[in-house]
């Protein structure tokens, strides 16, 4: 099967009116072919830059296709960098403050959990700032 059949089977797809798609979904996928597209031209262009060239090759539109994949991929795990440094936050504050309130009562662990928790969850948090 060529590189161009699933283009032709989704372009014979939207040249038909009515069953296999809406009106509305018709413009939805045109929409993000556009935006796809145009993403992947800028990447590629930037992929030839890199390699000192004007044109863009074949090679470039793959590699840049590889990119925004992986960019993709790694963006699900940006968005847990938040929410899981805040959960660690939420386990060592409540620790810290108890410190403050009972000092003579402070357990080795109790301290260990504390500081584990503060420190995991702002590296967390840091983290999802810098990204």
């Amino acid at each position: 099967m060529s590189n161009t059949a699933p283009y032709n089977v989704v372009k014979k797809m939207l040249d038909t009116e009515g069953e296999p798609h809406s009106p509305e979904a018709k413009t939805k996928i045109e929409d993000f072919s556009t935006e796809y597209g145009a993403e992947l031209v800028l990447e590629a262009a930037r992929v030839a830059a890199r390699d000192g060239v004007q044109q863009i090759s074949c090679i470039h539109v793959e590699e840049a296709k590889k990119r925004l994949r992986s960019i993709e991929r790694r963006n699900w795990k940006k968005k847990l960098y938040g929410p899981v440094g805040g959960g660690f936050l939420g386990i060592g504050l409540p620790i810290l403050v108890s410190f403050f309130s009972n000092a003579s009562q402070v357990s080795p662990s109790s301290a260990i959990t504390c500081a584990l928790s503060l420190l995991v969850g702002t590296a967390l948090l840091m983290l999802d700032a810098l990204t």
